[in-house]
């Protein structure tokens, strides 16, 4: 620890410095993953039970992380947008899951579309389905 003798405003201040103290303070600055964080009801999903690949599959649709072609565009990908069912709209998370009426009948053949029909109609996103 070092002793250092201001000489602003007040002549006989004394202040104790560390380096320890400043290198983590200034390394937890850098370090802050306070900037991740993202607005949502994460516990939620980890609560479930399920299997952890599924609750992994199901927080990265809500975080808009999957490869749908709409989100390697905004990377920089080049491709095209369109869907790869039907070629009508643009493959986000939302199409690929809900509107594309390939999904639609997958939902019916699996028999649960009645199940899930007002809750696509309420929500405005995938995050809403959740």
């Amino acid at each position: 620890m070092i002793l250092i003798e201001c000489l602003g405003n007040s002549p006989h201040q004394v202040i104790y410095f560390s380096v320890r103290t400043t290198y983590h303070e200034l390394m937890e600055d850098v370090l802050s993953t306070d900037h991740l964080q993202a607005e949502g009801n994460w516990k939620s999903i980890w609560n479930l039970k399920v299997p952890p690949k599924l609750k992994h599959f199901l927080w990265r649709v809500t975080r808009g992380c999957l490869p749908t072609r709409t989100n390697l565009r905004r990377r920089g990908i080049d491709c095209t947008t369109g869907c790869v069912f039907c070629q009508e709209h643009f493959e986000s998370e939302w199409h690929v899951f809900v509107a594309c009426s390939k999904a639609r009948e997958m939902w019916t053949a699996a028999g649960i579309h009645y199940l899930l029909e007002q809750k696509f109609n309420e929500a405005e996103g995938i995050k809403e389905l959740m």
